[in-house]
């Protein structure tokens, strides 16, 4: 096994960058500096500093209070994000997450290629973050506090351990306080002279369970993977739901496509760890002023692939008109299915073969820039008369349902006529814009007795100019109507 931490070094600070967009920014707890960033870190601000010395060097300078449960939120959707990389994501609050990536490695083509899309993940999550790893998880955890490469001692295709060496000498140059434990311990472990992991891991084990308990002992066993480390992946909740804020409004819809991007990596994520597709997205508009502004796009056939998602975004938002610079995005997903991909066809490249998956993409982008009541299909109803044996449908494939309807007995046309047209009689012909011919019929439609009876004769005639047509004559009045056209 594989094992990769990823500790974020700036989630407080991704909370000001919200609502703060300009430099220079700081986090505070109670009365005190919890982390800045560059800008302030160069007009003297430190972190433990007290807010008044702080304001005091950088006057300028934008406070916000450390928001606990928003860093979580941040942190679970880098997680959401990635499900992209492995199943195995593991929540290590406050500020870690492990990813189990042994079996990841064929997938992305080596080790080497799965850090950097590691990478390109935290860079579009907008999350700095350490990387750490190695064969046991604890091992990872400890070494994501230095600034190790880890293709130094793995090697860069199959993840195997190349450099024990390397590897050892990384581990046990961190420093005490690197150790998941404590702080009491860390403090009662340097009381004793220690000050690197190193100088722990060679103390007997039998000393340090007098000394520090058998728990510690265990811990350390961990990180040799001398005892087993179960992790539990990160559960995942029923429905996708997301909001993201944004420091100063944004006036343009197309301008809202890299922060999207970002939300449909998230859920993109989400579905493959769940093994589902989405039908449904449901994009939520928040101006700074004025009421919110939605945007559904619902599927032809459930998908969960992300450049699917994101055409159909970018396809709806080119038809917003937001009216004034936009807060805040929000993106929910509750119409899950489960994921089926369709195999291809082993004749396929002998015998053109129609492309379900192509028909419904289109269907998907022309919904999505001509509004979801644009795009129907029909269904069969089993009903006698013409206006009512066919109903129009979502283009979803969960929509369709198989009725049991008889074939009719005689032609229908592709087309028609709504309302019906009326049939003048000129000269003893029946007229309608040209004379028309009958050719075939009468074929006798009888139904709904039980509320307005409708007895009617339908006949096939051609039009003066060629075309065909269907009409039929009303039995109760005599009067004769055009119903459908012939392709």
């Amino acid at each position: 096994m594989l094992w990769l931490c990823l500790r974020c070094t700036d989630l407080a600070l991704a909370t000001v960058d919200a609502v703060t967009p300009y430099p220079p920014r700081a986090v505070a707890e109670g009365q005190r500096v919890y982390c800045h960033d560059q800008a302030a870190a160069e007009r003297g601000v430190a972190a433990g500093m007290t807010l008044v010395t702080a304001l005091a060097l950088c006057p300028e300078l934008a406070v916000r209070p450390r928001a606990p449960a928003r860093e979580q939120a941040i942190l679970e959707a880098l997680a959401h994000a990635c499900h992209h990389l492995t199943p195995k994501v593991t929540l290590c609050p406050p500020a870690g997450l492990l990813l189990e990536i042994g079996g990841s490695l064929k997938l992305f083509g080596g080790l080497a290629a799965l850090l950097a899309a590691v990478r390109d993940t935290l860079r579009l999550q907008q999350v700095h973050a350490v990387i750490g790893a190695a064969p046991t998880p604890a091992a990872a955890q400890l070494l994501s506090h230095g600034d190790a490469d880890p293709l130094a001692y793995l090697d860069a295709h199959n993840g195997a351990l190349t450099r024990p060496r390397a590897f050892s000498r990384r581990l046990h140059a961190l420093p005490l306080a690197a150790l998941d434990c404590a702080p009491e311990l860390i403090e009662k472990l340097a009381r004793t002279g220690l000050r690197r992991v190193g100088e722990v891991l060679q103390l007997p084990g039998s000393a340090l369970g007098r000394r520090c308990g058998r728990d510690f002992v265990h811990y350390l066993e961990r990180i040799r993977g001398q005892r087993p480390d179960p992790r539990t992946a990160m559960p995942l909740a029923s429905s996708f739901s997301r909001r993201l804020e944004f420091g100063a409004g944004i006036e343009r819809a197309e301008m809202l496509l890299f922060p999207a991007r970002r939300l449909l990596h998230e859920l993109s994520g989400y579905l493959r760890a769940r093994q589902m597709h989405c039908g449904r997205l449901d994009w939520t508009l928040y101006p700074e002023h004025g009421e919110p502004l939605t945007l559904p796009l619902r599927l032809a056939r459930p998908r969960g692939d992300l450049a699917h998602l994101l055409e159909l975004t970018r396809l709806g938002f080119a038809t917003l008109r937001p009216g004034g610079p936009v807060a805040a995005l929000g993106l929910t997903s509750d119409e899950l299915h489960p994921a089926r991909d369709l195999s291809g066809d082993l004749l396929s490249t002998l015998v053109p073969q129609p492309d379900p998956a192509g028909i419904q993409t289109l269907c998907d982008r022309l919904a999505a820039r001509l509004g979801p009541d644009a795009i129907a299909r029909l269904g069969m109803q089993n009903q006698h008369l013409p206006e009512r044996a066919s109903v129009a449908l979502p283009p979803t494939a969960a929509a369709v349902r198989a009725v049991p309807v008889p074939p009719p007995t005689a032609p229908r046309p592709a087309w028609l006529v709504q309302p019906p047209a009326p049939v003048s009689i000129q000269g003893g012909k029946l007229y309608w814009e040209g004379p028309l011919t009958l050719l075939r019929g009468p074929e006798r439609i009888e139904s709904d007795w039980w509320r307005t009876p409708a007895r009617r004769d339908y006949y096939l005639a051609r039009h003066g100019d060629g075309r065909r047509c269907w009409l039929y004559r009303e039995r109760h009045s005599g009067a004769w109507f055009v119903h459908g056209l012939f392709g």
